[in-house]
């Protein structure tokens, strides 16, 4: 599980590991999160499940803050002089893919 997948910089190395069975990357900022399904695309492998949602304690959504418009610098704590958007939030209990596919 890669929480903050960003592009990927932890969930490609992840599935790349033959004893890994699968990978759930969360990634909620939309560009960032287009980046990283485009990098697992090219894995032989189909193991990596992108969800484009933040994980926090509550399901739902939130504002999700960049720095300096890098989506690379961003988080839902980021402070009120960063740029601002709401993004999708779920919590590991409540989310349905993770129900749905693991093994």
């Amino acid at each position: 599980m890669d929480v903050g997948a960003s592009i990927g910089e932890f969930a490609i190395p992840m599935a790349a590991d033959e004893r890994v069975a699968a990978v759930i990357a969360f990634e909620p900022h939309p560009v960032t999160c287009e980046a990283l399904r485009h990098s697992v695309s090219y894995l032989p492998r189909g193991i990596v499940r992108v969800i484009e949602a933040g994980v926090s304690a509550t399901s739902g959504s939130a504002q999700f803050g960049t720095r300096d418009g890098a989506p690379t610098s961003a988080g839902l704590t980021m402070t009120c002089d960063s740029d601002q958007l709401t993004v999708a939030t779920c919590t590991l209990d409540d989310c349905p893919t993770l129900r749905r596919n693991l093994p």
